[in-house]
């Protein structure tokens, strides 16, 4: 494998999938299909192991830039967490800005919260989380994880990494386990970041391997497909379905299922880590794919306002009162917010990480040079050179 960081098409379209899946799922009525299945849960889960896999990438490469005394690592970590803002902040906090102007009642009493990424924090004290901030917890999650992720994988020597993502990954399943047996307050033990370190760390994981790129690293990583395809996804399905409120183990998704998803989504990007003509590939390679791959951030961002003035407009009679009706109305609405927020706020802010690129060993290429792309994380993009892996294969 290559030593440089990879450039992976379809994770465009993976990213699209997924963010489309939370819409979708949201809009669907309570006991429907789409509720049972947990969809928008579903693909959180693969967001961050998608986010896990991308993050960890950038940092063992700034980890080799400070081992071979290119740069300082605290110079590349600046550079990390300034790059990191420019993408994250402005739309996420121009959201927040904007429900704080007009007064929407939740947002004004519980900004603080939410404007220092504690949305996850907020159910250990209060009550659940509400519209139009309801999902901001997984961003939450995901600004800890990059507060303290970076530190770990720069500071613990790269021998002592593996066993060290693999503990964190374990823990997280016991603490969720854990906070199960002891009844924990139910609104806040599935949305604490400890909680969702299963998923990010075997993200994180997969890199590590991938990095490597030892014929035993390939060997655990072709296992870690069989394992996502074969013990995962079954066990997955079968959680889901003993899930269901006439069986009545409700927290037996919550729990191993989650851990199970981790793995299934892991599966999922060591298909699409090598080249393919397949027809999944081709059509996450397409250009529409693509372009919501990348706008998912505000996808996912702007999206639950609309599902609340779907439902007034239903109750007013200017909408279809089934939920499966409504779709279309919030999917279009939400296209066009995060298209505008793409061209007007976002991508004007990531032209600003020109001036922020990190130093380069003498003949290597530069981020998204050679032919390099944007590709995105959980929900907002780091820039991968275009170095692919492994030779071209057919799915």
């Amino acid at each position: 494998m290559n030593a440089s960081r990879p450039y992976f098409p379809e994770f465009d379209g993976l990213r699209a999938v997924a963010a489309l899946a939370v819409v979708l799922g949201h809009s669907a009525v309570a006991g429907s299909f789409l509720k049972l299945l947990n969809v928008p849960g579903i693909a959180v889960r693969f967001f961050f192991v998608l986010s896990g896999f991308l993050i960890t990438l950038i940092l063992l490469e700034m980890k080799g830039r400070v081992e071979g005394r290119v740069s300082r690592a605290g110079e590349e970590l600046k550079i990390f967490y300034i790059r990191r803002s420019l993408r994250i902040f402005p739309p996420y906090y121009a959201f927040l800005l904007f429900f704080l102007v007009i007064g929407t009642p939740f947002v004004v009493e519980t900004f603080a919260w939410h404007a220092t990424y504690l949305s996850n924090v907020y159910p250990l004290f209060h009550g659940p989380l509400q519209s139009p901030v309801a999902h901001f917890w997984t961003l939450a999650v995901e600004e800890q994880f990059y507060l303290f992720w970076p530190f770990l994988v720069m500071l613990v020597p790269r021998r002592a990494l593996k066993p060290v993502l693999i503990t964190i990954i374990i823990g997280a399943l016991a603490f969720r386990c854990a906070m199960v047996a002891i009844d924990f307050n139910k609104e806040a033990r599935g949305i604490l970041t400890f909680a969702c370190l299963d998923a990010l760390g075997v993200g994180g994981l997969l890199a590590v391997l991938f990095r490597e790129g030892t014929q035993s690293s390939l060997r655990t990583i072709a296992a870690l497909r069989r394992v996502g395809y074969w013990c995962a996804l079954p066990i997955l399905l079968a959680c889901i379905a003993l899930s269901h409120p006439e069986i009545g183990m409700l927290t037996l998704h919550g729990t191993l299922g989650r851990f199970a998803m981790a793995f299934v989504s892991v599966a999922v990007l060591i298909e699409f880590t090598t080249p393919s003509k397949g027809v999944a590939a081709r059509l996450l390679r397409t250009p529409v794919m693509r372009y919501l791959g990348q706008i998912s951030y505000g996808i996912y961002i702007y999206h639950f306002p609309f599902l609340k003035l779907a439902t007034d407009l239903a109750t007013a009679g200017w909408l279809p009162s089934d939920h499966s009706l409504r779709f279309p109305f919030v999917l279009a609405c939400t296209l066009l917010v995060a298209s505008l927020s793409w061209f007007l706020l976002e991508r004007p802010c990531c032209n600003l990480k020109r001036f922020f690129q990190p130093r380069r060993a003498p003949g290597s290429a530069t981020p998204g040079s050679e032919g390099g792309s944007i590709i995105e994380t959980h929900l907002a993009p780091v820039d991968l050179s275009a170095s692919r892996v492994g030779g071209e294969r057919t799915r």
